[in-house]
């Protein structure tokens, strides 16, 4: 009896880890030729894989559960292997759809000149620009305090003889 529950949920798992396979490769492409319109499709697939990546791990504790203590390393170490490349999809997602928050909220203009660009950020339409030195003049503390020591001093004055 054992063996045959062990035996059905082994195949819900060869089922499920067949659809997250599918989706790992389909995943991959899209990230080659990804483009901002297309940022709704990946976050589908990143909602799908977490989804799967929960019942994956159910499934793989109550058949943790049936097997014997022979084949239980084994099995932890292909799971733990397949849950790696799953969890490694999602980071790749998360980064991706992070630069196109990112790049929509600070819509940069395109006039700029590039300098030092990569090709992930050139797919995305992310551009640095190059910005000019600014020199500035040193601040003269002791004039400025002048100023406003005299302000002070003569502003009593001011409001007493009601010059204001």
């Amino acid at each position: 009896m054992a063996d045959e529950e062990l035996k059905k949920k082994r195949k819900i798992r060869g089922g499920h880890k067949g659809y997250v396979t599918t989706t790992l490769e389909k995943e991959k492409a899209l990230l080659d030729e990804f483009e901002p319109p297309l940022a709704n499709q990946l976050k589908a697939y990143r909602i799908a894989l977490t989804e799967k990546l929960n019942v994956l791990g159910a499934l793989g504790d109550e058949i943790l559960a049936l097997m014997t203590e022979k084949h239980i390393e084994d099995e932890i170490k292909e799971t733990g292997n397949f849950r790696e490349s799953i969890h490694q999809m999602i980071v790749e997602i998360d980064k991706f759809l992070n630069a196109v928050d990112l790049e929509k909220a600070g819509n940069t203009d395109k006039s700029i000149p590039l300098s030092n660009s990569n090709s992930f950020t050139e797919r995305l339409g992310i551009r640095k620009a190059k910005l000019p030195k600014i020199n500035l003049k040193k601040f003269y503390e002791a004039a400025v305090l002048a100023q406003i020591t005299a302000y002070i001093c003569v502003s009593p004055f001011i409001y007493q003889w009601n010059l204001i």
